[in-house]
């Protein structure tokens, strides 16, 4: 289950999707995630509205270099829009009572991304789109071939090919790296994992504001609670991406992530999971994640 924060302004930038050490097989792969985003805000000299639905395809694929090493090419999609799931969303914060931040006073399906620093209007869209985003590429270390057990290392660029103007990317060059440790699945089915690690982004064509190294952590546990189904939980938090008044720009980001796995035949993989944001506004309200993976060895 791949779970990175995909707000507007986060997404543009090269924070990778956490990883396993069992995520090193080769194959191809296909996730799509539907991203609902509200976040209202006006602080000091900074006006932020981040109000409309991403879609993100991303597709790549793993290979096999040798017994040590592996490497992924990721190639998104990204539409954003409207989207047509506010009104579930609305109904789902009443139900739990969740913060609402003015939900309720606001049209549903509004596409509106917006953000001004002193009246200077830094981005503002309001029409669909759709495009390709930063191509990213990885490439990791097998876990036997490091000097602990078990544990995985990584490096990543993400580059510049999509465009800034329309939110596919940040315009800039991002570097990459971290290292995954778990503890194996135990006799019972559970398994516990951590990942660490740093992002290096350079200057993008939008945020003067950004900073330029962000630091990242996952906990997962993973329960194999039957021989085709694997149930996951999953914490993220990074560093913030901005020096902004607006506190959910200027705090650390927080992404809650439910779902799992099921092993279907013929090599196939279905991915299933749910993410929020327990520090609401730090991460989007809800994603709704569906991958599908094929294991080639």
């Amino acid at each position: 289950m791949a779970a990175r924060n995909l707000g507007p302004f986060a997404a543009i930038f090269g924070l990778p999707h956490p990883t396993s050490t069992r995520a090193h097989q080769a194959g191809s792969f296909a996730r799509i995630s539907l991203v609902n985003n509200f976040l209202p805000r006006h602080a000091g000299q900074e006006q932020l509205v981040l109000d409309g639905e991403s879609l993100w395809l991303e597709t790549g694929f793993t290979r096999s270099q040798g017994e040590c090493w592996h490497y992924t090419l990721t190639v998104p999609f990204i539409r954003h829009s409207g989207g047509w799931v506010d009104s579930f969303v609305n109904g789902w914060h009443a139900f739990f009572n969740l913060p609402e931040s003015g939900r309720p006073d606001v049209e549903n399906d509004r596409l509106l991304y917006y953000y001004a620093i002193d009246d200077d209007e830094i981005i503002r869209l309001e029409d669909p789109s759709s495009g390709v985003g930063d191509i990213r590429v990885e490439l990791a270390a097998a876990p036997g071939c490091t000097p602990l057990a078990n544990t995985q290392l990584r490096i990543g660029l993400k580059l510049a090919t999509g465009d800034p103007d329309r939110l596919f990317g940040s315009g800039g060059h991002d570097f990459f790296m971290d290292v995954s440790r778990d503890t194996g699945i135990s006799a019972s089915g559970f398994s516990l994992g951590i990942t660490g690690g740093m992002l290096f982004t350079e200057q993008s064509k939008l945020f003067s504001n950004q900073r330029h190294a962000i630091a990242y952590t996952t906990l997962s546990l993973d329960w194999r609670a039957w021989r085709t189904v694997l149930l996951q939980a999953q914490l993220t938090a990074h560093s913030a991406f901005f020096d902004s008044d607006i506190s959910e720009l200027n705090d650390a980001a927080f992404i809650a992530t439910l779902g799992g796995e099921i092993t279907l035949p013929k090599r196939l993989t279905l991915e299933l999971g749910l993410s929020e944001d327990p520090v609401y506004g730090t991460s989007p309200d809800v994603v709704f994640h569906l991958g599908i993976r094929y294991h080639s060895d």
